[in-house]
Parts: C-alpha cells; sequence; structure tokens
C-alpha cells in the first residue's frame, strides 16, 4: 500500500527531473552557476595563495629566530569554497527561484494539467514531485560544480584534507 503512494510522487519527480535537465533554462541556471563558480574560484584560490604565502612566511621567520610570538595556523581550502558560497549565497536562492517558478503554470499552459490531475494521483503528490524533481536538477548542478571545483583545486596543487572534504560536502 506505501509503495504505491510513494510511486506517483517519484514518477512525476522523475518525470520533472528529466524535464529540467533537458530545458534551456537549466542550462542557463547551470551555466551561471558555473560563471559563480569559476569567479569564486579565482577569488579564492587568490586569497588561499596569499595566506599561505604569508603563513610561510611567518613559519620561515618563526623558526629561523628564537623570537616567539602569535603563529598563525595553516590556511583552510574552506577559504575557497567560503568565496564561491559568498558569491552562491546571493544569486543562489534567486536561481532556485527561477527554476521553479513555474512548476505548475508550465503545466497549465501547455493543456496538460488537467490530463495530469484526471490520472489516480492526489494532487499534493504532483507538486510535491515537481518540486522533489527540481531540487534533484538543482543538486544535479551543484554536485557537477562542486566536482569541477575539486578538479581546479587539484590541478592548482591544492589538496584537501578529509575533514575539509566533509566541510565541502556538507
Amino acid at each position: 500500500m506505501m509503495a504505491e503512494k510513494t510511486s506517483g510522487l517519484f514518477t512525476v519527480a522523475h518525470k520533472e527531473f528529466f524535464d529540467h535537465i533537458t530545458s534551456r533554462k537549466f542550462i542557463l541556471i547551470f551555466s551561471i552557476f558555473l560563471v559563480i563558480a569559476i569567479i569564486g574560484m579565482i577569488g579564492g584560490i587568490a586569497q588561499y595563495q596569499k595566506d599561505l604565502k604569508t603563513y610561510t612566511d611567518q613559519r620561515s621567520a618563526t623558526s629561523s629566530s628564537i623570537v616567539t610570538g602569535y603563529m598563525s595556523d595553516r590556511p583552510s581550502v574552506m577559504t575557497v569554497f567560503a568565496t564561491i558560497a559568498t558569491y552562491l549565497s546571493f544569486l543562489g536562492a534567486i536561481l532556485g527561484i527561477a527554476m521553479g517558478f513555474d512548476l505548475v503554470t508550465k503545466e497549465k499552459e501547455s493543456k496538460s494539467l488537467k490530463i495530469l490531475l484526471s490520472h489516480p494521483i492526489y494532487r499534493d503528490e504532483v507538486i510535491n514531485g515537481k518540486a522533489l524533481g527540481g531540487i534533484a536538477a538543482l543538486f544535479l548542478a551543484l554536485a557537477i560544480i562542486l566536482s569541477l571545483s575539486l578538479a581546479t583545486l587539484l590541478i592548482y596543487g591544492i589538496v584537501p584534507d578529509g575533514g575539509e572534504l566533509v566541510l565541502i560536502a556538507v
């Protein structure tokens, strides 16, 4: 009985997910995410390199003299992703709204809403399935951007440790 109830939800979510990832709007939003990530990576890697240079200068000055004092921590890779997160926080919510603002109106305008609602599926499953499909499409875009960002870090020779990888994933 429970499988019957959730099958409609996941069917709508599956259809909506593939509708989203094959639409021009998704390609546009993905491109905007990519531009935001590139700008954030440029700024974040520059800041990380600057922090790393300061850290190595402090470390060499401390090791070559007897003077002891405040020693800053080794810079974290999270500096790069904090810069990306700052840019995404400004535009991410707007892009999410742009992706989901026409969840139901698209069906109404294409005259498929009556057909959709005539099937034995609850209306809340239709709405929740559409939202779930949109969220999954945005998650796919962010996962691809995250993978490209990590690959860029590795190309620049910046290797995050295990704890930083967990924080990046979160």
